[in-house]
This record gives structure tokens, sequence and C-alpha cells, in this order.
């Protein structure tokens, strides 16, 4: 559909007064969403359906790793929403006063699974090279390898930057196999799950979204509202995702 706004990545990169005086100027129908990558197959549609009820607003989505997000908001970066895939991030943020959630237990689920090539020889656990990515740099990494510590895996372990990198390996045949969220795999017709693994051996894979504070967009607290809406709920299933947040 349309638009990534890359060109606002350059300012996310400054700091202080310069990022809040740009922060300033945004055309108020523009509704910057900084959404963690793992997002990236349903934000067309959330877009179009957010926007088709209300037109007067201009949904951008910059995406990307959850805790770069998370750094960009503690700078001040022109964000007025943020979706990410790590509660650590997440309650650290409002913690700071930095954002405001209104449910603190997340509003989405989704599970960790093991993808290998259509034509793969060698099947979990018995593969020598699997892709995966980096743990600490992005949340889906560090959910793998806490499996692997707990199953003792003793293989070859390649570490990608994301999701998209970790289907390119697997997909081209360069890796036996990858960790990734199932809604990862879902959007890929050149890999399969062969495993999907228990939620015990992991830490729980919550989904949060709140509004920054520093934010004056009029319709911020709307949109956080839609996204656990009936209608985005269907768009979230539809690719993988569950419904609710971490369990008390």
């Amino acid at each position: 559909m349309k638009k990534r706004w890359a060109g606002m990545l350059i300012m996310m990169l400054a700091v202080g007064s310069g990022v809040q005086a740009f922060k300033g100027e945004t055309d108020e129908s523009i509704l910057i969403v900084g959404a963690a990558a793992s997002f990236n197959p349903v934000l067309d549609q959330l877009e179009a359906a957010f926007e088709a009820q209300y037109p007067q607003v201009d949904v951008r989505f910059h995406t990307g790793g959850s805790g770069m997000i998370a750094r960009q908001v503690e700078a001040y970066a022109p964000i007025d929403v943020i979706m990410l895939a790590s509660k650590k991030e997440a309650d650290s943020l409002e913690e700071k006063g930095l954002i405001q959630m209104e449910r603190a237990d997340g509003f989405l689920t989704n599970r960790l699974v093991v993808i290998e090539p259509d034509r793969s020889k060698a099947h979990w656990p018995a593969v020598q090279k699997v892709v995966m990515g980096t743990p600490g740099a992005v949340p889906v990494g560090t959910y793998a390898e806490q499996v692997l510590e707990s199953m003792k895996w003793d293989g070859i372990r390649i570490y990608a930057k994301d999701a998209s990198s970790v289907l390119m390996w697997v997909s081209s045949g360069e890796a036996d196999a990858g960790i990734v969220y199932k809604t990862d795999a879902m959007s890929s017709n050149d890999v399969r799950i062969t495993h999907v693994f228990s939620s015990a051996v992991h830490d729980p894979i919550v989904y949060n979204a709140g509004i920054v504070t520093e934010s004056l967009h009029p319709e911020a607290d709307v949109f956080e509202a839609f996204l656990s809406s009936t209608e985005a709920m269907r768009i979230f299933e539809r690719y993988g995702f569950q419904s609710g947040g971490e369990e008390k």
C-alpha cells in the first residue's frame, strides 16, 4: 500500500531540542506509529482499516527493533504511538513517564516456531545450523536463545538482524532451520513450520501499545484503542497473532 516514513529516520537520530522542534512542526494530520518489525505483515491492513474510520488522519508507520524504537522515544523522537514486541521495554518507558498504556499487561501474544526450507533433508532438532535474531538486540532472538539454552542445543548459531533476514537464510537453504515468530513464518510461502515451542521454555511473548506522553496528536488515544478493537483483532489473528496479554 503506502508508506513507511523512511525519511523520518534521519530526524529520529537526533536528540534533545532539535527533535522536539521538529516534532512541533509536524503536520497534525500525520500520526506517527513506532511499530516492532514483527508487525510488518499487518500494517497496511491496519492502516487502511483505521483511515477508513478516521479519514482525517494520515497514519505513518516507522518500523524497527523494539529496543531501537524505545531508544528513540527516550530521545524524544517524533513518535505518537508505540507498538512493541518487548514488555520489558514498554514497562521501562512507562516507568520513566514516557508512555501511557491502556493495557499494561499487553494486547497480543505470539508463538515461537522453527522454520525449515520446503525441501529440507534434516529436521529439527537434528539440524547442524540454525539462524535466529541477535539476542539482546531483538526480542525474538532473546526468546530463541532461551529455548536453545533450555534444551542444551549445541549446533551452529547464525545471528541475523531481523526476521526478514532469518526468512531469507532459510528459504535460500543457507541455514538448515530458523527460529522466528509464528506470524513471521506465516508471511512467507518459501518456508514451512516444523515445530512450535512450548511457551513454558521462554519468557512470555507479549505485545504492548502505548501513547507517547509528549505526543500532542488528538487521535493518538483513538488509535491505541483501535488496536484492541474487534476489527483490528480480526486482522491480527489472520496473520497468526493471538489476542490477550501476560497471564497474572
